[in-house]
């Protein structure tokens, strides 16, 4: 019973695109354009409170790290993009963040969602750039525009050229990592054709990426979508859903078949069908990812006799006994790094948003210390 339809918005999505990128304001790019423009540097760390074992760490910038009305969500990689863990020859990690308007001095306008994308190729502090999430709408004025999509954003995952980020009760937006577009700065309120500039605006974002693909849960689907990750490890790579759920111990997972050749999801007749449902018997996790028979879920719970200490909880296999990590407030999203054996984690709370990878086969035993 847990299925998505297909909108089947590829087509007409794609052209709204391209006829965005044909006037002279505006050009569709793709991603190694935006990787080869990134403006921002984020600071390295040695150390992330209260994780015993990092294999490598760092913050987003000052202002990044301590604005309070944009929040971190999603965290996927190249990793999951690509079976050779690369993109452009560079590793990628890519954060998704949502506005809070009602914190946001500047404005009352809900500018929805945005991307952190990041070059983490080397071990010093990365390069970014910040990019605001749109979708193209049909035609205003004489020209075709686009809005900010306002949602959760609450997870993130790369799959060939598509990146799904989770509508929490909806089921997935998704946007094409060959199309960006790169807009005009100099006006922080214009989002979308100004007919004040006579040019593509995205609120002083130089580049948007937009919406190309929509999937959408059936009415009688009670599954949440709270985050999501990419399992390459089944036999049909995969995405993983779950559910933050505050005072119940009985929010599922569920994974959703992928099709390798195309990136989308796999649908029979225009329906995605959820092939695997587990039940982790965990309360307020923020994050899931399986890998073979094991499974680690971040959790906002409290971490055992440790107030204000969150929770990474692992298990070896399915059916074995769950194994406790600590983990700073509050985690969110979890992504696996193939190549160096990672999983990669960050934090929310302002002041304290930290991105760190740790090593996963060890966060199942007692060596991990």
């Amino acid at each position: 019973g847990f299925r998505m339809v297909d909108t089947k918005q590829w087509a007409a999505s794609t052209k709204l695109i391209d006829s965005i990128g044909a006037h002279a304001s505006a050009k569709v790019v793709p991603l190694s354009a935006v990787l080869s423009d990134l403006n921002r540097t984020g600071v390295k760390l040695s150390k992330v409170p209260s994780v015993t074992c990092v294999q490598r760490a760092f913050a987003w910038n000052s202002g990044d790290s301590n604005v309070d009305y944009w929040w971190p969500q999603g965290l996927t990689g190249s990793w999951d993009g690509s079976a050779g863990g690369t993109y452009a020859g560079k590793q990628v990690l890519i954060a998704t963040w949502y506005h809070k308007p009602q914190e946001d001095p500047s404005t009352s306008v809900n500018k929805g969602a945005r991307l952190s994308v990041a070059d983490v190729s080397g071990s010093g502090a990365p390069k970014y750039r910040l990019v605001l999430l749109v979708e193209p709408v049909a035609a205003r004025g004489g020209k075709v525009t686009f809005k900010p999509v306002v949602f959760h954003a609450g997870g993130a995952a790369w799959f060939g050229d598509y990146l799904y980020v989770p509508h929490t009760t909806q089921g997935f937006r998704v946007f094409d990592l060959k199309r960006f577009v790169k807009v005009q700065t100099g006006d922080k309120a214009a989002v979308g054709w100004s007919a004040k500039h006579k040019a593509y605006h995205a609120m002083n974002y130089r580049y948007v990426l937009p919406q190309v693909g929509r999937y959408q849960l059936c009415k009688t689907c009670c599954a949440r979508f709270s985050f999501v990750s990419v399992d390459r490890s089944t036999a049909q790579p995969s995405l993983l859903t779950g559910a933050y759920a505050k005072s119940d111990h009985r929010a599922r997972l569920h994974r959703w078949p992928l099709d390798a050749k195309t990136g989308r999801l796999v649908t029979t007749s225009g329906l995605v069908q959820s092939d695997l449902a587990l039940f982790p018997g965990v309360r307020r996790m923020q994050g899931a990812l399986t890998l073979g028979s094991k499974v680690w879920i971040s959790s906002s719970d409290a971490y055992p006799g440790a107030s204000g200490i969150a929770s990474l909880y692992g298990y070896a296999k399915v059916g074995a006994p769950l194994v406790t990590r600590k983990l700073p407030r509050v985690p969110e999203d979890v992504t696996y790094q193939v190549s160096t054996g990672a999983l990669w984690t960050h934090t929310e709370l302002p002041g304290k948003r930290w991105v760190w990878a740790m090593p996963a086969a060890k966060l199942t035993s007692a060596s991990c210390k």
